[in-house]
C-alpha cells in the first residue's frame, strides 16, 4: 500500500460518516424508512476510518522510531536515505545498525 493511502482513506471515510449521519437527522425528522440504513452505513464508515487512521499511526510511529535509532546509531548525516527502505515489514529482529551500514 501506498505510504499515505491509509491516511486519505480513513479521513474520508470518517468524513463520509459525518455526512451519513447529518442525512439520518434530516431523515429521521421527516420518520423515513430509510433513515436506520444511512446510520448502520454512518457507524460502518465511521469505524472503518478511524481503524484506518489507527493503523497508519501506528505505521508511522514504528518507522520514526526506526529512522531515530539508525540515525542515534550512525556517526554520519544520512537525510537522503529515508525513502530507500520499505519500514511496512514485520520483521523486527533487524538491527538497526545494518541499516546505516547498507546506506553507506
Amino acid at each position: 500500500m501506498l505510504k499515505k493511502t491509509k491516511f486519505y482513506v480513513g479521513i474520508t471515510l470518517i468524513v463520509q460518516a459525518v455526512s451519513f449521519a447529518a442525512l439520518f437527522i434530516a431523515l429521521c425528522r421527516k420518520k423515513r424508512s430509510v433513515a436506520n440504513a444511512i446510520l448502520a452505513i454512518a457507524a460502518i464508515g465511521g469505524i472503518t476510518g478511524a481503524v484506518l487512521l489507527y493503523l497508519d499511526s501506528k505505521d508511522e510511529l514504528k518507522r520514526r522510531k526506526i529512522i531515530a535509532a539508525r540515525d542515534a546509531c550512525c556517526a554520519e548525516d544520512l537525510d537522503g536515505y529515508d525513502d530507500l527502505y520499505d519500514f511496512d515489514t514485520e520483521d523486527e529482529s533487524e538491527d538497526e545498525c545494518e541499516l546505516c551500514k547498507a546506506a553507506q
